[in-house]
């Protein structure tokens, strides 16, 4: 008898998940158009309101999808980018504006198609998630040793797991006197076992040139005025010379991409390249 309940019980839970599971479908292809529409915030501060729900604030540097019949509107000063799979467009400017999806499909429509588009929208797709949030590298380790330095004042370049595009490269840190080196800075390839720089230096920069393909892990304790010991262990790449004509390529093809917009967004939409991409130049 208890088997029995058990069953019937079971195939309830199992016929209200199937109910679930498409109402969920239902809902998703009900407001969200197939062919959609997505949303990245470059700048300032944005909102999403749908019919029926509260206005919900937009992330930078998150694709959102727009639902049909949603208002976006954008703060004074604020930008962003929408596109679907064929056109895209920046909307925003000097005065705070709202727009409905509708209006945001006209303006669609009224733009040409061209084969730049295409190679766009595979950048983008590469440079952003659908996540809410990214996961962080910070903490992976190299060997035994926390990478990177546990100190949110302490800067440093380049980004831990760069992957080095130019003939130089300028490691840097701190200079301000906070933080002075109370030891050597070791840099080592570790993928051929050379030592390429173990001085304590004079500046807190130094220049590296014509590195060899390889992965360099770069190393030094850290002493503050306050007298607190850091210790910094970061890696970069040097690719071989194939993968970094394609990524120089890759490059320059994102910035002839991105030409046509204002200098805030171009240089806003470079730097996140960058950043997604971890990539570094000497600049």
């Amino acid at each position: 008898m208890d088997s029995e309940k058990n069953s019937l019980k079971k195939k309830h839970m199992i016929k209200n998940l199937v109910l679930m599971v498409f109402a969920v479908t239902v809902f998703h292809f009900t407001v969200f158009p197939q062919d959609g529409l997505s949303l990245i915030l470059l700048k300032g501060e944005a909102s999403m309101k749908t019919k029926n729900n509260n206005p919900l604030a937009l992330v930078k540097a998150l694709k959102v999808p727009l639902p049909q019949n949603a208002v976006v509107s954008l703060s004074a000063g604020a930008s962003a980018l929408i596109f679907n799979t064929e056109k895209r467009i920046e909307i925003g400017g000097a005065e705070p504006v709202s727009l409905t999806t509708d209006a945001i499909t006209t303006q669609l429509q009224n733009v040409k198609t061209n084969s730049a588009t295409v190679k766009f929208f595979k950048f983008l797709n590469k440079m952003y998630t659908d996540k809410i949030s990214r996961d962080e590298s910070a903490g992976s380790t190299v060997g035994a040793a926390p990478r990177g330095v546990k100190e949110l004042e302490f800067t440093y370049s380049p980004d831990d797991s760069s992957i080095i595009i130019s003939d130089t490269v300028r490691l840097s840190w701190r200079s301000d006197g906070y933080y002075r080196l109370i030891q050597n800075l070791l840099v080592v390839n570790t993928s051929r076992g050379d030592t390429v720089f173990n001085v304590d230096p004079a500046l807190s920069t130094i220049f590296l040139c014509k590195l060899k393909e390889g992965t360099y892990h770069w190393s030094t304790r850290l002493k503050t005025n306050d007298g607190i010991i850091l210790e910094m262990n970061n890696i970069f790449y040097v690719p071989p010379e194939s993968e970094r004509n394609t990524l120089k390529k890759d490059l320059k093809q994102f910035r002839e991409l991105i030409s046509s917009y204002t200098i805030d967004t171009r240089t806003w939409l470079m730097d996140e390249y960058i950043k997604q991409n971890k990539i570094y130049f000497n600049r």
